[in-house]
């Protein structure tokens, strides 16, 4: 049998034939993402959920209709605790437009009217981009509209505002916010002093702001023009979702009014057959607009 000997050159040959050579491959360099970059995505797609109004099938003008079929002091509960809202946020909306410690004066004529027009511009339009006051002045107005046609006193700005800027604030008044965090499960990072320092120094702003700028916010609002024809199908879902729970509160709270006065021990029987329907009707509405029925102790 014949032996063959490999030479040096040989096995360095053989030994490069049996690797196995890696395939040209394109290699894309990527920068590193950094931690924080990372979190702001995270953060980014949090903020970005379509969280939406729950109660999609709400309609207020439905509503409306709704609570006008029911006595006088439920409608002016429900209808003036809208009002009041509104008005607060279309005082705070014109302050954010219109510049700090503004005064309306022959110099500033301009940039005033600049400012309507850009409210204005985008009159008709919807959605995303459409000027977000405009929908709060059209359902005020319809509200302002519908309650005066029924003899009804609709809460005005004015009157809102000096509401507003009535008593200053303290930071005391932020001490139930803090304790109501923690019960939450939201524990704040910092104490409730300066938590409360904090606030307040906010607030003292804003509230100086309003005592010093209000009433032109309101003035602007006024000369926006803005009709209740206008429509406000492009209000926020934040401010849909906050009528519907004024008035279902202010439902629930008017029917327990109607109750001690029904159940009262000398509550005379014509009295208390009034009473009694006004709280069926308020349960109708109830239900009706929220799809829940009304639940009672008895």
């Amino acid at each position: 049998m014949t032996t063959s000997v490999m030479t040096p050159a040989q096995h360095r040959d053989e030994t490069v034939a049996n690797i196995t050579l890696p395939m040209d491959t394109d290699i894309v360099v990527r920068n590193p993402i950094t931690k924080l970059e990372r979190l702001k995505e995270e953060m980014a797609a949090k903020r970005n959920l379509d969280v939406g109004f729950e109660k999609t099938d709400f309609d207020i003008k439905t509503a409306i209709d709704l609570v006008m079929e029911l006595d006088k002091f439920t409608k002016i509960s429900v209808l003036n605790s809208w009002r009041f809202f509104l008005n607060m946020q279309c005082i705070r909306m014109a302050l954010r437009i219109l510049p700090r410690e503004f005064e309306l004066t022959s110099d500033g004529r301009d940039e005033y009217d600049h400012l309507i027009a850009k409210q204005m511009d985008e009159y008709e339009k919807d959605g995303d981009y459409a000027p977000t006051l405009p929908a709060f002045i059209a359902l005020n107005e319809l509200l302002r509209t519908t309650m005066y046609d029924d003899m009804l006193e609709p809460s005005s700005m004015e009157s809102t505002l000096e509401f507003m800027t009535s008593n200053p604030p303290t930071a005391a008044s932020f001490e139930k916010d803090y304790d109501a965090r923690i019960a939450q499960g939201q524990r704040p990072g910092i104490s409730k002093r300066e938590f409360c320092e904090l606030q307040l120094e906010d607030a003292v702003k804003q509230h100086r702001q309003l005592s010093e700028t209000g009433q032109a916010a309101i003035q602007f609002c006024d000369d926006l023009r803005v009709h209740q024809d206008r429509g406000f199908g492009d209000l926020p879902d934040w401010a849909v979702d906050a009528l519907y729970t004024k008035m279902v509160d202010k439902l629930a709270h008017r029917w327990a009014k109607l109750d001690i006065r029904r159940t009262g021990l000398r509550t005379k029987p014509n009295d208390r057959t009034e009473a009694e329907a006004d709280q069926t009707l308020i349960e109708f509405v109830y239900e009706e607009l929220t799809g829940r029925q009304f639940v009672t102790e008895y």
